[in-house]
């Protein structure tokens, strides 16, 4: 992804502008950065203090104001709705032509392997990490998608 990611940079000339960084946020320098995003990367995470610390590290290198965006998957695993919400999700993906055996893969790898939290956890640790003004403005199946800014 950063070769492409880099590619990318250089195809539109800000280089002076882009640093990409191959590790974890809480390895990057303490900089007052203006914006932020988190794409499917905090579902990895498990909830022992874990994605707390992650959104912390998030909001510790933001501009007071700084934009932050999160998208993951979200809900409660144990609950119906959230079956439910994987079956369409499965049923839409296999209707748009994906493969039987990579749905399977996906839907097993979301059954075992995503640490899905309910929303109003995610709200919770957004306000604790600092955040403020959080707004959902994305939902898909089980992905959804926060704006919010730093405190």
């Amino acid at each position: 992804m950063l070769t492409v990611a880099q590619s990318k940079v250089e195809s539109l000339g800000i280089e002076h502008r882009v640093r990409l960084h191959n590790g974890v946020v809480q390895e990057l320098p303490i900089y007052p950065y203006s914006a932020a995003t988190s794409l499917l990367v905090m579902h990895f995470l498990p909830d022992d203090g874990t994605k707390l610390d992650y959104l912390k590290a998030i909001a510790a290198r933001l501009q007071p104001g700084s934009p932050f965006v999160l998208v993951d998957s979200q809900g409660d695993k144990q609950s119906e709705v959230f079956k439910r919400l994987v079956d369409g999700w499965q049923k839409r993906a296999q209707m748009a032509g994906m493969a039987s055996q990579r749905l399977n893969e996906l839907a097993d790898g979301m059954w075992q392997h995503i640490q899905c939290i309910p929303d109003e956890r995610t709200l919770e640790l957004l306000a604790q990490a600092g955040f403020t003004n959080i707004t959902r403005f994305y939902t898909a199946f089980t992905f959804a998608g926060w704006f919010a800014f730093a405190a």
